[in-house]
């Protein structure tokens, strides 16, 4: 079956926030007695393509498929895409599929390897926030009270230290990122032009 309509968001959201909108969509829709799959493609990509799509399927109506990215992976997507109008659709659907120029499979494994590099990142900084977050918790959790026991105080400003020390790094990061985002971009630009192969090499 396919899809008669569709929606995409690219979205400034951790993996666990994208998986958590698919299952609020399922349950809303699943209340109008239509079918829905979740399609995890985030740590099971598809040449390296990775999202969360939902299926919604109807009679007779057809499917409706909704995309949730995130930003890095939605600009990974976008640029692949464009590798994709200069070499042939076979690159997005064909596990063996080599490009016949050099240039243009070394730019493919290192998109590939792009795309692992942004799983790794988005997934370490998932398991950061958690643990931030719940540091945060039980500091805020403990009562106001005249200050007796200075160890208190002295772990309290030890988290602190170690939260300012953290956002920091998520500075660094976010500049990083920005600059992967710009080059991706640019990258884009410079593959914008006329298919120029459609040759398989096998391995």
């Amino acid at each position: 079956m396919q899809d008669f309509a569709g929606v995409r968001f690219d979205l400034g959201a951790t993996h666990s926030v994208l998986l958590n909108i698919a299952k609020a969509i399922e349950v809303l829709v699943k209340q109008v007695n239509a079918e829905v799959t979740i399609k995890n493609y985030l740590s099971n990509p598809q040449r390296g393509y990775r999202a969360v799509h939902v299926w919604i399927t109807s009679k007779p109506t057809g499917r409706v498929e909704i995309q949730l990215r995130t930003q890095l992976q939605a600009e990974w997507a976008n640029t692949f895409e464009k590798l994709a109008d200069l070499t042939g659709r076979r690159i997005r659907y064909e596990d063996e599929y080599r490009p016949a120029h050099p240039d243009l499979q070394s730019l493919r494994a290192n998109l590939l390897e792009i795309s692992d590099r942004f799983y790794n990142m988005e997934t370490s900084l998932e398991k950061g926030y958690e643990s931030a977050q719940n540091g945060l918790q039980s500091i805020t959790a403990t009562s106001r009270a005249i200050p007796v026991d200075p160890h208190v105080h002295r772990d309290r400003a030890k988290f602190y230290m170690h939260m300012a020390n953290y956002e920091l790094e998520l500075a660094d990061t976010a500049e990083n990122n920005n600059d992967t985002l710009k080059a991706l971009r640019k990258l884009q630009d410079a593959l914008t032009g006329p298919p120029i192969e459609s040759e398989q090499i096998n391995d």
